[in-house]
């Protein structure tokens, strides 16, 4: 399953990305097995402060998401973290970084459901598509 869905738009500035797409919905999957895909914007500042917040509300606590965006070198790293109702954890981390021939490498790792066995990563690889009208 690709980090961003299918295709995306993404504009970077000097501080920030921001992703315009869609990305699986809760459900994953909808009726007849069809994945379900929800709209997405979001917008991750370069210097490493809270972004993305947003709130849920389960068994009578609330508890929060938030996204923090860091550059590690040539890689944007973006962390997930929940607080509330339970003792704060990171839920899933995205590498972001540019191969040589363009290609956008998302490197998407969540933690382990048992204590001390490695983290998941499933990597997607996005080219660019120009989709701009064609002059003749």
């Amino acid at each position: 399953m690709a980090a961003f869905g299918e295709s995306f738009v993404a504009t970077q500035t000097s501080t920030s990305l921001t992703i315009d797409g869609h990305s699986v919905g809760p459900a994953g999957r909808g009726a007849g097995g069809k994945l379900v895909y929800r709209p997405m914007h979001s917008t991750f500042p370069f210097d490493g402060s809270e972004s993305n917040v947003s709130r849920i509300i389960s068994t009578g606590s609330t508890k929060r998401i938030i996204d923090t965006a860091a550059w590690d070198g040539a890689t944007l790293v973006i962390t997930t973290t929940w607080r509330g109702g339970v003792a704060p954890y990171v839920s899933r981390k995205l590498n972001l970084s540019l191969h040589p021939d363009g290609t956008l490498v998302v490197a998407l790792s969540t933690p382990p459901e048992q204590p001390g066995a490695p983290w998941s990563i499933v990597e997607s690889r996005y080219r660019r598509v120009d989709r701009s009208p064609s002059r003749e």
